[in-house]
C-alpha cells in the first residue's frame, strides 16, 4: 500500500503529503461546507429548531429525527448533526449548562473553526509542518463526527455489510487518512527512557490494609 503521509527528515514533526488532486479537492471542499454551519452557530448562536429537527448543514444531504438530549433551558441548541462537536455536559442541570455554554462554546467553535480553516488552507500543500499537521488531525476527525453522526454509524452499523453510499465513501477515505496521521505522529514520539518508572515516587499513604467500603471509609484490616 502506498503511504500518503511521509516523514520530512529536514523538518521535525513535518511530513511530505502524497494525495491526488480529487483527494486535495475533497479535503479542501469539506471544511468549507462545515464551516458554513459552525459560522452560523457563531453568528446567530442557533441554526437549528427543537421542534423540527431540521439542519443547514450541506455537508450530509440528510439528518437524524432529533439531538441525543432534549436542549437545557435557554441554551442556544446546534443541528443534531454537530452534536458530537459540541456535547452537553450537565444533562441534567440547566443551570450548570448554561454556565458551560457561555464559557466554553467560543472557544469551541474556535477550535472547530481554526483546524477547519488549516485543512482548507493546506489542501493543496506538499508537506505539512508539525502544527499544521495537528490541524489536519482535528479537522478530519470534525468532518468525520459529523458524518458519522449524521449517518448513524455505531460500532454495531459500521462494517462491510453497511450499505455504501458517496457520504459513507467519504467517511471511509477520511477515516483511512485519519489513521494514517495518528500512526505517523505515535511513530514520532520518542522513545521511552529505560528506568523511566523507577524515579516515580512510591505512593506516601500506601494501600488501605482493609480496603474501602462503599461510603469511602476504610475498612477495618485483618489483626494479628
Amino acid at each position: 500500500m502506498r503511504r500518503r503521509i511521509v516523514p520530512r527528515r529536514d523538518l521535525p514533526g513535518g511530513c511530505f503529503v502524497r494525495l491526488t488532486a480529487p483527494e486535495r479537492a475533497l479535503l479542501a471542499q469539506l471544511p468549507k461546507e462545515l464551516g458554513e454551519v459552525l459560522a452560523a452557530v457563531a453568528a446567530v448562536g442557533e441554526v437549528h429548531s427543537a421542534e423540527t429537527g431540521e439542519s443547514e448543514l450541506s455537508l450530509s444531504g440528510e439528518t437524524p429525527e432529533s439531538a441525543a438530549f432534549p436542549p437545557a433551558e435557554g441554551v442556544p441548541v446546534v443541528p443534531p448533526s454537530l452534536r458530537r462537536l459540541f456535547p452537553p455536559a450537565y444533562t441534567g442541570d440547566d443551570d450548570a449548562e448554561r454556565s458551560f455554554v457561555a464559557v466554553s462554546r467560543a472557544e469551541l467553535l474556535d477550535h472547530h473553526r481554526g483546524a477547519l480553516q488549516i485543512l482548507s488552507d493546506t489542501a493543496s500543500a506538499k508537506s505539512l509542518d508539525e502544527e499544521q499537521l495537528q490541524g489536519w488531525l482535528t479537522a478530519l476527525n470534525d468532518v468525520r463526527l459529523v458524518l458519522g453522526t449524521v449517518l448513524d454509524i455505531s460500532e454495531e452499523t459500521e462494517g462491510p455489510e453497511h450499505p455504501i453510499s458517496q457520504q459513507m465513501a467519504v467517511y471511509y477515505y477520511l477515516s483511512g487518512l485519519q489513521a494514517e496521521l495518528v500512526e505517523f505522529l505515535s511513530n514520532s514520539l520518542p522513545d521511552p527512557v529505560p528506568g523511566a518508572d523507577d524515579q516515580i515516587p512510591d505512593d506516601p499513604w500506601g494501600e488501605p490494609l482493609g480496603g474501602l467500603r462503599w461510603d469511602g471509609t476504610q475498612q477495618p484490616g485483618d489483626g494479628p
